[in-house]
């Protein structure tokens, strides 16, 4: 298959945007900003939606519906992305093995199904994304230590190591399933991550094709979204990619330059001192996960922060669907 690869990540003008306000009908010229209300009665705090975030507090596992936060382990543990579908929640992310030794670094991959764990490898490993469609639920992560680390994509808990060139150390941060809405319809499995050969190289997977792409655009492939032939994909300092229409919105930011929100590459900054790791637009509203600059998990939604806990903590992945 032929791909279009569109690396985004770089700022070329700065532009006005027009914000609509629901009460009225007026359009007033502001800056960096998004609309506030949608037509399907969203006000941006989730409406007739609810808001599902995946994260950690304290070192647990944790994820957070409607600013409501439920521990998933016990042990010591991260929730790092989230997918709603059918009704049933999916959440990828990974325990510490060894809890008694607070200096092992060593993990199981993790599944949790509705709040159920499923582990998905008894040997060193992490999943860092997933992403569910009617072909199936797909997980992306990586299995071994040091060189022999390898990224590996699970479907339905059958794992899969992904090739690259020197067969050497890699690992997969993103996946994510083109054409999903549809039964039969035709669909590209696509995996982000990075490689190593030498130096870190930033990678990109056809997991229906079995094929390999390299890109020297960015060290490693934090996140990737397919719309059609054309695969957006961002690296480094930005961690989120989503495409509504013909709107492409990117998350990103570190601590010290603080968090941003870019459209069509236009950029708003979101708070001084913070970071954000995962971006989701529903209708007319755009909302933002990630970390305060107190170390506390918060929510943008449309610009404006909440945080989800006064506790050390971290909101990795946010999720829009309709309400149970």
């Amino acid at each position: 298959m032929k791909n279009k690869f569109k690396y985004l990540g770089t700022m070329r003008s700065i532009a006005t945007q027009i914000r609509r306000i629901c009460a009225i009908a007026i359009l007033a010229v502001i800056g960096f900003l998004f609309v506030t209300c949608d037509e399907n009665g969203d006000n941006g705090n989730g409406g007739n939606n609810d808001v599902y975030v995946a994260g950690e507090i304290n070192g647990k596992a944790t994820l957070w519906k409607n600013g409501n936060a439920v521990t998933l382990s016990a042990l010591n543990s991260e929730a790092k992305s989230v997918f709603v579908h059918n009704g049933d929640v999916y959440v990828a992310g990974f325990i510490y093995s060894d809890p008694d030794n607070p200096d092992s670094t060593e993990t199981r991959a993790i599944l949790w199904k509705n709040g159920i764990a499923e582990t998905l490898s008894d040997i060193d490993s992490d999943a860092q994304s997933v992403f569910v469609s009617y072909s199936g639920v797909y997980v992306a992560g990586s299995v071994g230590t040091g060189d022999a680390k390898r990224a590996t994509v699970w479907r339905d808990g059958k794992v899969e190591t992904l090739k690259t060139s020197n067969n050497g150390a890699s690992r997969a941060y993103s996946v994510f399933v083109s054409d999903s809405n549809q039964i039969g319809s035709k669909r590209d499995v696509w995996v982000g991550g990075w490689a190593y050969g030498g130096s870190s190289t930033g990678v990109y997977w056809n997991y229906q094709t079995n094929s390999t792409y390299y890109t020297t655009a960015v060290s490693r492939v934090r996140s990737i979204f397919a719309v059609g032939s054309n695969v957006h994909l961002v690296g480094d300092s930005n961690y989120s990619v989503f495409v509504s229409g013909a709107n492409v919105y990117i998350a990103g930011g570190r601590v010290f330059s603080g968090a941003h929100l870019i459209k069509n590459d236009v950029k708003q900054n979101l708070s001084n001192g913070t970071t954000a790791y995962s971006v989701y637009v529903h209708g007319s509203n755009v909302y933002v996960a990630g970390e305060s600059n107190d170390w506390n998990a918060c929510i943008w939604t449309n610009g404006s922060m909440k945080k989800l806990s006064n506790e050390s903590s971290t909101a990795y992945s946010v999720f829009i669907a309709p309400k149970d």
